[in-house]
């Protein structure tokens, strides 16, 4: 993701100037680069199928078992950037749980399951992961960053993509396991 950055910018500034072959040419060198892998269809709406498909590359690297049962249609009825917002961020906080609970107990037995559905009104999207231990929070009830010092961006994110969306974030934090339900319309 961090390498990402560099490509977008770089085709940013090639599409701002007007250099669409340039764009096109970067594309496709940066694309045989990247080794085959069949591509997988999680969901009909593409940018959670991107996502997913991200993440379970990214679990199957990582030996980290991935349940993904995400049923999403072409159009949902809130913004492909809110989505982003929240579907990422969840699926990188259980992706980065999951590795730090394996490099500091290599017996640990991590996996992620990944719910989805659209029900014509409401999206619900759970994201459920094994911890090693329980998320700390601050004297506020914010959850502090594993990253930095501090409190983490990613749950505040994903809180209040949410409630833009006349939704909420649900927490839960069984021994164990990490739970997270959001309900967006």
């Amino acid at each position: 993701r961090h390498d990402m950055r560099h490509h977008f910018l770089i085709l940013d500034r090639y599409l701002e100037d007007g250099m669409i072959e340039e764009a096109k040419g970067y594309i496709a060198k940066y694309y045989n680069a990247i080794p085959y892998e069949e591509s997988l269809t999680h969901c009909h709406h593409y940018g959670t199928n991107a996502l997913l498909t991200y993440f379970t590359e990214l679990a199957g690297q990582h030996q980290i078992p991935y349940e993904i049962r995400v049923d999403f249609p072409e159009r949902l009825p809130v913004s492909d950037e809110d989505l982003t917002v929240v579907l990422g961020n969840l699926l990188e906080n259980a992706m980065d749980a999951c590795r730090e609970a394996v490099n500091e107990e290599p017996d640990f037995k991590p996996y992620i399951k990944i719910a989805g559905n659209f029900d014509g009104q409401m999206i619900l999207i759970a994201v459920e992961n094994s911890a090693l231990h329980e998320a700390k929070m601050d004297k506020k009830q914010r959850y502090l960053s594993t990253k930095h010092k501090g409190h983490g961006i990613g749950i505040d994110s994903i809180r209040t993509a949410a409630e833009k969306n006349n939704g909420f974030l649900k927490i839960e934090q069984v021994k164990g396991k990490f739970i997270a339900n959001v309900m967006m319309m």
